[in-house]
């Protein structure tokens, strides 16, 4: 089957974990965690993602800044922000910014189902062709 490559970028390990835990429930395998300092540092062209869970506020980068440069390395990848601070400013800016989703910390496994069905929708494949099972 085909997999899609995710990567969860936020500086709160424990909100990485949590993240990462619940795509492999949902049956993903192909998962990168990265801390905001490796991102801060990153080219992303080893990056190959489809999906990007990106943090808004983090000590070494904001997300909001990052997404432009993740933009312009990886033009078709979807782009889900995420924060802790779920402002009608923080989701109104992602969105204007690109976001193709918005979730608010902590993370439930039916919001991150429902955004894994919006990225299914919006690229026209099968979530079954997405994910391993």
């Amino acid at each position: 089957m085909k997999q899609t490559a995710i990567t969860v970028i936020d500086d709160d390990m424990s909100a990485r974990i949590l993240l990462t835990s619940i795509l492999r429930n949902l049956g993903y395998s192909d998962i990168r965690s990265l801390s905001d300092e490796e991102v801060a540092r990153s080219t992303f062209e080893n990056l190959k993602p489809g999906i990007v869970f990106l943090d808004i506020e983090m000590p070494a980068c904001n997300g909001f800044d990052l997404m432009p440069r993740l933009r312009e390395a990886h033009p078709g990848m979807f782009i889900v922000m995420v924060s802790a601070h779920t402002t009608m400013e923080n989701v109104k800016r992602a969105m204007e910014l690109g976001a193709g989703a918005f979730i608010a910390k902590p993370y439930a496994i039916g919001k991150v189902h429902d955004v894994i069905q919006k990225f299914n929708a919006a690229t026209g494949e099968p979530p079954e062709a997405r994910k391993t099972g």
